[in-house]
């Protein structure tokens, strides 16, 4: 499938939700939510400047109604804001905040293409675009990621000509960002709680600036991190195409989409003074683009999650989250790739050499690659969005039985469950204490003990025990050993792992409790993944309901290890 293809495909599956204003609205709220319509609106243009020649026609007039309804909503700060959340009990709408900041790239970049495809559509926007007042219609203030969105969309005002602010207005409002939130070395852009997803979002809008012209005072810092944050983008990648989990908004369609537009410019960027840089750059978008394909629905509108189970269900949803914006957002992004270039086919054929990624302040996290696996390990995670510990897991492109984000229960939502030790004080089926959910610290940060493995040491607040992990990475699997150091107890592992993804059947477990290991495989349609936990098992137990991720509805797995030890040790591995 070529990425035009599967724009096509996304937007058209949100035609039942198009109101005949130009708004979408959403197959849940039956209203519009946040910022789908403008977003609609840019795939819609795109597609009437590169989309099958028989539909360019059509593809105008939706973009033309919808950019029109965008604008107008941007252009009257004292209009009623679009749904911004949602009770995820009741599905009642909880509340209106000012998200007009979102819509400002994608009504630019709108009008950029109707400039070229219908100069007469175009110049029919031309005097509301110039009367927005963005003080008074758009909510935040750098350095907030939401300032960041809108203020790329105003540098496209300021480079067509159309605002009152100028390079020095740009200038100043960087001058906030850069002062302590970007980290121009790291690569990272960072805000409370550090989510890798925020850090790509901004620092991909600071990239649009840049290749559009920027020759302000800022250049030659966001020069430098085209280089270091598309290092840390390629680093944080996960070997499935998405992005390692951290903090908010993980597992959404907007990250692979996101990373398939920045990765696409990267490659633009560096072809010239960079080629090895600029090949990486188009590998890892196709790579997203791989993951980004899985998540349209095979009868229902783009997912604006990472799984293909129906709307109503807002598994894996936070209270913001809507099929309305968060299924055209990633669409838009996605839409922007193909306008800077994008066209190549998914990667679905992956071997990465072996390497190890680990950072310290500010995010604590670290992930190790090698061939298809991808292992990332959150050593200071945020008990509100996280687990600590082995987080994220993942066997290639194209899959869908991998693991990615934490685990939670209905009963306790802020209960996290990663695969990984939990504590028994006697032997039987006592309670445990989860590891994942002790919120250690790290111990000096994570150490890098071979060119595929690596080393952790923390500790809970208050408590005298030390935690140790290592996981190493060969060509047949991925090998953990978890433990308290100089304790003796009955340990537990726990597996939570993918049951229900929305593609129509069920993953299948299999528990084969032999003398001295237990054996757990897995199967979803043609893939399988084997666990296999050394030690003799006391009791073992399989969990398949309740648990869900952002990937879809989870089990849990519960390995009672009979003899008493420090901890546990497991290999996990693709059977096929």
């Amino acid at each position: 499938m070529r990425p035009i293809e599967l724009l096509e495909r996304g937007l058209l599956s949100y035609e039942p939700y198009l109101r005949e204003d130009g708004e979408i609205i959403d197959p849940l709220m039956g209203e519009p939510t946040q910022y789908g319509t403008p977003y609609h609106a840019l795939g819609r243009a795109v597609l009437a400047l590169r989309g099958p020649e028989e539909h360019r026609a059509e593809h105008l007039a939706v973009a033309m109604h919808s950019v029109n309804a965008s604008l107008n909503l941007v252009a009257d700060p004292t209009a009623l804001p679009t749904v911004s959340s949602v009770d995820s009990v009741t599905a009642s709408i909880v509340s209106r905040l000012n998200h007009r900041d979102f819509f400002w790239p994608a009504i630019l970049a709108t009008y950029r293409i109707l400039k070229q495809v219908s100069p007469a559509d175009a110049e029919s926007l031309v005097e509301l675009i110039k009367s927005v007042d963005v003080y008074a219609s758009f909510r935040s203030r750098p350095p907030n990621n939401w300032a960041m969105v809108w203020v790329s969309g105003e540098w496209m005002r300021i480079r067509e000509g159309l605002s009152n602010n100028t390079l020095e207005d740009f200038d100043r409002w960087m001058d906030v960002f850069f002062k302590n939130d970007i980290l121009v070395e790291q690569g990272f852009y960072q805000e409370p709680g550090h989510p890798n997803c925020y850090d790509l979002f901004t620092r991909y809008h600071l990239a649009a600036c840049l290749v559009d012209g920027y020759e302000g005072r800022w250049k030659a810092q966001m020069e430098r991190l085209m280089t270091t944050g598309l290092d840390r983008s390629l680093a944080v990648q996960l070997s499935d195409g998405s992005m390692a989990s951290a903090y908010r908004t993980t597992g959404c369609s907007w990250i692979p989409a996101c990373e398939a537009a920045f990765f696409t410019l990267c490659k633009n960027y560096f072809a010239q003074s960079d080629p090895t840089r600029s090949a990486k750059a188009a590998e890892a978008a196709r790579l997203a683009f791989a993951s980004f394909m899985r998540w349209q629905r095979p009868n229902g509108p783009f997912s604006p999650v990472e799984h293909l189970l129906p709307p109503s269900y807002r598994l894996g949803y936070e209270p913001y989250t809507a099929d309305a914006h968060h299924g055209n957002m990633p669409l838009g992004f996605f839409a922007r790739g193909i306008l800077d270039g994008f066209d190549d086919e998914p990667l679905f054929e992956w071997d990465r050499e072996p390497t190890v990624f680990i950072e310290g302040d500010p995010t604590y996290r670290a992930l190790v690659h090698r061939g298809v696996y991808s292992a990332h390990v959150n050593a200071w995670a945020n008990d509100h969005y996280d687990g600590f510990g082995l987080v994220d897991l993942t066997f290639g492109p194209g899959r869908y039985l991998q693991w990615a984000t934490s685990t939670k229960h209905l009963s306790d939502p802020h209960a996290w469950y990663n695969i990984g030790l939990a504590l028994r004080e006697g032997a039987g089926s006592e309670p445990l204490a989860v590891v994942a959910q002790m919120d250690p610290r790290p111990i000096g940060g994570f150490e890098q003990t071979g060119e595929s493995s690596l080393k952790l040491l923390a500790r809970a607040k208050g408590s005298s025990d030390v935690f140790q992990m290592n996981l190493a990475i060969d060509d047949d699997g991925v090998a953990v050993t978890e433990r308290m150091c100089n304790r003796c107890g009955y340990n537990t592992l726990l597996v939570p792992y993918l049951r229900d993804c929305g593609l129509g059947y069920e993953t299948e477990v299999e528990v084969d409790e032999q003398a001295e290991r237990t054996v757990v495989t897995l199967s979803l349609g043609a893939e399988q993944i084997q666990l296999v936990c050394d030690g003799r098992a006391e009791h073992t137990a399989v969990l398949p309901y309740g648990y869900q991720s952002t990937r879809g509805l989870m089990g849990l797995i519960r390995i009672d290890l009979a003899d008493p030890g420090e901890g546990v040790s497991y290999r996990i591995s693709v059977i096929r």
